[in-house]
């Protein structure tokens, strides 16, 4: 047995103390690497997102209501239906972008478009019902003097 210098017996300790300097990290089941998403912005083919007409729709949109709301409207319902038409158009081309990618960032603008041109739209339909209502009472009242 041997001593050191303060009478211990080096018999006790082992010749090689191992390390286990390695991180324990789990086992991979499959044979890919581990893939770290750090952008999680829209996600498209080629990495671009595809341009939208949501402005434009938008726009005609609100001019097409302003044509329907204001004192335009009380001579002629057409103007709203000759904007908010070709908007709905453009709207339905862009709406079928954004079902594609769900993440698109005009997703709000085409929604508000397409809902404000389709009250346009209605607006527009009942006006001209209006006026062709009271084009067939004066028209036949004028009728009955004769």
């Amino acid at each position: 047995m041997n001593e050191g210098d303060d009478g211990a017996e080096f018999s006790d300790i082992p010749a090689t103390i191992e390390v286990d300097s390695e991180p324990k990290v789990q086992p991979q089941l499959s044979g890919e690497p581990t893939v770290i998403h750090v952008n999680t912005g829209p996600q498209v083919a080629g990495g671009q997102i595809e341009s939208t007409n949501a402005t434009v729709t938008l726009v005609l949109g609100i001019v097409g209501m302003m044509a329907a709301l204001g004192l335009a409207s009380m001579c002629c319902f057409g103007p709203n239906l000759c904007l908010a038409i070709p908007a709905l158009v453009l709207g339905n081309t862009d709406r079928a972008k954004m079902l594609a990618n769900p993440n698109h960032p005009d997703k709000g603008m085409i929604q508000a478009a397409n809902v404000l041109n389709w009250i346009g739209v209605i607006l527009g339909v009942l006006g001209l019902l209006i006026y062709l209502v009271l084009i067939l009472i004066f028209g036949a009242a004028s009728l009955e003097g004769f």
